[in-house]
């Protein structure tokens, strides 16, 4: 009699996904998980896949953020979410601040060095949704206050599609007009289908320049985002 042995191969991580909240403000929904801002609705329609402080070591690896306090308020005409965390061994005492109304938000992001350290990465990165966007028109402000105009790429882009980004403005199918505006560095745009995943992703400080580079301690990174929605009339 044939011996048939079966073997089990397990994959991915012990750790727990943490919770989703669901919120809405009117028209305008949108998921919080981990203190990260996810898949950004109006009327439905995703504008954004994601809004998160991400801080990355001299490797690329990427930190953890450790919640120190968390809270959600409601007022008369929206929301303000604040996640207040540690990350890399308490190297960075970080304020993720968002103040959301039924016409986009308000985000700020405040890092204070405590030690000295080395980084690749430290700051909020933006992620765009690839359905209703990929090919569609988008202008994009740089920070000389000059305007280009040009599309989502269709096909994946092996570099850097936009660079020099102050502010990005841009219509998802279906959606309303979308104008994000950056502050706090230099931004730019790569494409995420390179590395499979399904967004196009706006981050600081250009992969251009010497990296990584160092934060003294004592020094605060500050960082602020708006992102303005405006319904299409019919």
């Amino acid at each position: 009699m044939q011996d048939i042995r079966w073997h089990e191969r397990h994959y991915g991580t012990a750790m727990i996904e943490p919770s989703v909240e669901h919120h809405r403000v009117n028209d305008l929904s949108f998921d919080r998980q981990a203190g990260a801002l996810r898949t950004l609705c109006y009327q439905g329609v995703e504008c954004l896949r994601g809004i998160r402080p991400v801080i990355r070591d001299d490797q690329w690896g990427t930190h953890a953020l450790v919640t120190r306090t968390e809270h959600v308020t409601s007022h008369s005409t929206g929301l303000q979410l604040v996640h207040e965390f540690d990350a890399a061994e308490r190297a960075f005492e970080g304020r993720f601040e968002t103040r959301m109304d039924a016409h986009g938000a308000e985000v700020f992001l405040t890092l204070k060095a405590t030690r000295t350290l080395e980084t690749c990465r430290s700051g909020l990165i933006v992620l765009l949704p690839l359905k209703g966007v990929v090919g569609c028109p988008v202008q994009i402000t740089h920070s000389n206050d000059t305007v280009t105009t040009s599309r989502f790429p269709e096909l994946i882009s092996p570099g850097q599609p936009f660079f020099d980004i102050l502010g990005l403005g841009y219509t998802p199918l279906h959606g309303p007009a979308v104008q994000l505006s950056f502050e706090g560095d230099i931004f730019e745009m790569e494409d995420q289908r390179n590395w499979s995943d399904a967004s196009f992703k706006i981050y600081s400080r250009p992969l251009a320049w010497p990296s990584p580079h160092v934060i003294e301690a004592g020094e605060t990174v500050v960082q602020r985002l708006s992102v303005k929605l405006e319904a299409r009339s019919p």
